[in-house]
């Protein structure tokens, strides 16, 4: 599925090339079964809001606390691969 990333403003190629990191190590803990790796790359604050189908969840930690929920084991996982179709900035 492609995967489209928007971003802020600072430098456009090390921007590009630390957003495909975060989105790297995210691939490899979700095909390892290490959840907090995945949300790692999620906003780490109460504030986060998390929508997954008609749900909407409310924090971080919720939303941890979700994923171990669905996906209790790396069985439940599987092997997920990002791939990126494009980069725009947020204006």
């Amino acid at each position: 599925m492609p995967f489209r990333v928007l971003y802020g403003a600072l430098n456009d190629a090390e921007d590009i090339a630390q957003i495909k990191r975060i989105l790297n190590d995210q691939q490899k803990s979700w095909s390892h079964g290490d959840i907090e790796g995945f949300l790692s790359g999620y906003w780490k604050s109460d504030s986060l809001k998390f929508y997954s189908g008609a749900k909407l969840l409310n924090s971080w930690q919720n939303t941890l606390d979700n994923y171990h929920l669905r996906y209790p084991s790396k069985s439940h996982t599987g092997k997920l691969q990002f791939k990126i179709a494009d980069f725009s900035k947020i204006h």
